[in-house]
């Protein structure tokens, strides 16, 4: 009698019964479950590197995951080619592309500005701007508006404090 999975343990990714075999099938593993490859969708990738996909033939979620390839936050939602390994890790061996990925995804979205050098910072966005550390935040918008949130806020100044405006309002 083989005794029950844990419920911590990752079950192994099974091939795509519909799936084309180009190759001979993956052997067992050594704990008997089947190994072999499969597409999954690359739903997060973490500031270290580390990736989570889900595997919409066998219904999982949020899997954990290592990879071959350099993954970056522009590759999350796409296709990725899953391999399982006998020891139940899943391990992401590409990122797949379509006909009309002839240029790479960079290219596709506008680059990101930051100009620096030694005595200002520039950043740049189409549409806006947000600084933010724990429950402060500046947000600048693309139509002039400029938003400072804070748990408390100080202003000072060793010369003159000027306040001007169209109209101000204070309380």
């Amino acid at each position: 009698m083989k005794p029950k999975p844990s419920a911590s343990r990752i079950e192994p990714l099974r091939p795509a019964r519909e799936a084309t075999r180009v190759f001979a099938p993956a052997k067992a593993g050594e704990d008997g479950s089947p190994g072999g490859a499969t597409l999954g969708v690359l739903v997060g990738v973490g500031p270290s590197g580390e990736a989570w996909v889900d595997v919409p033939r066998q219904g999982r979620k949020n899997v954990a995951a290592r990879s071959t390839v350099a993954l970056e936050a522009e590759h999350v939602g796409r296709e990725v080619l899953l391999v399982c390994l006998a020891t139940g890790e899943v391990v992401i061996n590409g990122v797949i592309r379509g006909a009309g990925d002839a240029t790479p995804t960079r290219a596709k979205t506008p680059p990101l500005e930051a100009q620096l050098d030694a005595e200002r910072i520039v950043f740049s966005a189409q549409r806006e701007v947000v600084l933010r550390c724990g429950r402060a935040s500046i947000l600048l918008s693309a139509d002039g508006s400029v938003v400072i949130k804070g748990a408390r806020l100080l202003t000072s100044a060793t010369g003159v404090h000027r306040i001007r405006g169209g109209s101000v309002q204070i309380n």
